[in-house]
């Protein structure tokens, strides 16, 4: 679900509608008025439902289908189903297509379906005229054309905002902490859009950056709702701009000006960053030519900080050394983009690198998704019950003692699976790097050159959808050489 500018049926599997078509199939309406019916249901943003009643004239015994359905009943069974299912606030009727002598009968569907209140009818030509001529229905509830109707849903007033201001120093500790205290799921249901307020922020770190981007995609999905950007400085609006950290998410975003999500200028982009990239299965091994040029350059420009990582002084003689280090890393770059891949089923993927050569800098990576997380990606290859996402980040690293759990992929007729994150760890050790794992509501933080599996936990972050991996290869002079 990449663009927002149009409604998008339930079959793309937004998860407030997932329990719909199972509801009308419940409630005894005829299996083809059910399958009539799934095909024109949609999801729009924020938080509407959208049934899209016309038909293609064509199309063989779709017109008996549709003059079968008993619109009084389809109400009843809207109502039954919206109010176990408060997060949908709007209703759109789509008459777009519909015959005239058609239309009565779907305004006794409008009139019948009383929640929500949040009623919109889409029409055109005749039944238009007709509609405002001689209904009942309000002309601010009629409008003639969905991209009109989908700006005036997405023209989203303060007081559906829920609003969080963000701290000074934007971390991902000071955002997590940000969002578990203003946006709550309480305040979520009440709301049509999240208001991210940089008024205050002066600085953003790497991980924050990174965040920004799966957080939003996150609360759309569970929640239904859009998101803004407000009053960030110009500084921080060229440092997300140069991160890209709100271009994945662009079509998530309203009331935002369009330059702060596009693409930044490559002429005066930072040599150390690399803009966010989403991916794809599809577009996987694309994506690690991309990481193996970034990389590539990352070496051509700071040579010195790739010497002082494989402990070596900048002599031409140990290029060979530091190319080691370089496939090490490009070996990381794969593996993890591998495992988003095999894991996410079926979520964004996301890259994002920065390298920053001051001695409390370094290389740091970014790959994660907003798939369906740790703790079920592992129980889709392996035979374990994995309870909590904490469970899941302490077992990410000890997978490899599970090789006797894996399942087996029926086509291939062998194991599913490989040494998971052991190899990651491996490389990270001789670069002296550490690493951050989180899901859903937990992270683990892994040091490799230390005897303890992790050195740090934390069970009870804000609710983020999928894996979020963040990689560390610090600098290693104290003093700039």
């Amino acid at each position: 679900m990449r663009t927002h500018d149009q409604a998008e049926r339930p079959s793309l599997g937004h998860p407030l509608l997932k329990s719909l078509p199972e509801h009308l199939k419940k409630t005894g309406l005829p299996s083809i008025s059910v399958e009539f019916l799934e095909r024109r249901l949609f999801f729009a943003y924020p938080r509407t439902l959208w049934l899209k009643i016309g038909i293609d004239p064509e199309a063989s015994g779709e017109v008996g289908i549709r003059h079968s359905l008993d619109f009084s009943r389809l109400g009843k069974t809207l109502n039954s189903w919206l109010k176990r299912n408060p997060a949908i606030r709007t209703l759109v009727f789509d008459l777009r297509g519909v015959r005239i002598f058609d239309a009565q009968g779907l305004l006794s569907l409008y009139d019948s379906a009383v929640l929500p209140k949040t009623k919109f009818i889409l029409c055109e030509n005749e039944i238009d005229e007709i509609l405002r001529a001689k209904t009942s229905v309000p002309p601010e509830k009629l409008f003639s054309s969905e991209s009109i109707l989908l700006s005036h849903l997405r023209d989203v007033p303060p007081q559906r905002l829920c609003q969080v201001l963000l701290p000074k120093s934007l971390e991902l500790h000071t955002l997590d902490q940000a969002l578990k205290e203003q946006a709550s799921d309480l305040k979520l249901r009440r709301a049509d859009a999240i208001s991210l307020d940089m008024s205050n922020v002066t600085t953003m770190s790497f991980r924050a950056h990174s965040m920004i981007s799966p957080v939003i995609h996150s609360l759309a999905h569970s929640h239904g709702i859009l998101a803004t950007i407000q009053n960030p400085r110009p500084r921080i609006i060229n440092d997300m701009v140069n991160h890209g950290t709100l271009r994945p998410m662009r079509s998530y975003i309203i009331q935002t000006p369009h330059e702060w999500r596009s693409l930044p200028n490559e002429t005066t982009l930072p040599k150390g960053v690399t803009p966010m990239r989403l991916f794809g299965e599809e577009e996987l091994e694309r994506l690690q030519k991309f990481g193996n040029t970034q990389l590539r350059a990352f070496l051509t420009h700071y040579v010195e900080w790739f010497a002082s990582v494989s402990d070596l002084s900048h002599k031409p003689a140990n290029f060979k050394i530091m190319e080691n280090s370089f496939v090490s890393l490009l070996k990381i770059v794969h593996e993890l983009t591998q495992n988003v891949t095999a894991h996410s089923q079926g979520g964004l993927g996301y890259f994002l690198a920065e390298l920053d050569p001051l001695p409390k800098g370094g290389l740091s990576l970014y790959i994660g998704d907003t798939g369906v997380g740790l703790a079920a990606g592992i129980e889709s290859r392996y035979n374990i019950k994995v309870k909590s996402d904490l469970a899941a980040v302490k077992l990410a690293f000890s997978l490899i003692d599970k090789f006797d759990k894996r399942k087996r992929d029926e086509i291939l007729d062998a194991p599913v699976g490989g040494r998971g994150l052991e190899d990651v760890r491996q490389m990270l050790r001789e670069l002296s790097g550490t690493l951050s794992i989180r899901s859903g509501r937990a992270m683990a933080t892994y040091d490799p050159r230390k005897r303890k599996m992790y050195t740090e936990l934390f069970p009870d972050l804000y609710n983020v959808q999928g894996t979020h991996i963040h990689i560390n290869i610090p600098s290693h002079w104290k003093v700039l050489p």
